[in-house]
């Protein structure tokens, strides 16, 4: 895989979704993926930084002092957690900590 320009960013739309619900009720977190040899790490971006093209889908983007050390840190992480063990779309970004030379 040829390295990439930028490292990969997840954007998590959060908050409830279904009839009786509006995108007044979500918020977009984002987190960065560092990739390393030994599989990296995610850290929280401040969301508002990423593009507004999803705007119709929640109300506002979190700033990152918005979510690290908050109860919103651990949610987070866990659905990041969720999607990178069964996801089979995040198999690129896995990839990318394949083809790092191990120091």
């Amino acid at each position: 895989m040829d390295s990439p320009d930028h490292f990969p960013n997840i954007d998590l739309i959060i908050g409830p979704w279904g009839d009786g619900t509006d995108a007044g009720q979500r918020v977009l977190a984002c987190l960065r993926f560092r990739p390393a040899p030994d599989g990296g790490s995610f850290m929280d971006i401040d969301a508002g930084d990423r593009r507004r093209s999803n705007k119709p889908l929640f109300s506002r983007s979190l700033r990152r002092d918005e979510i690290v050390g908050t109860p919103l840190a651990s949610q987070v992480f866990q659905l990041v957690d969720a999607i990178w063990l069964t996801d089979p779309r995040i198999e690129a970004v896995k990839a990318l900590c394949q083809a790092l030379p191990r120091r």
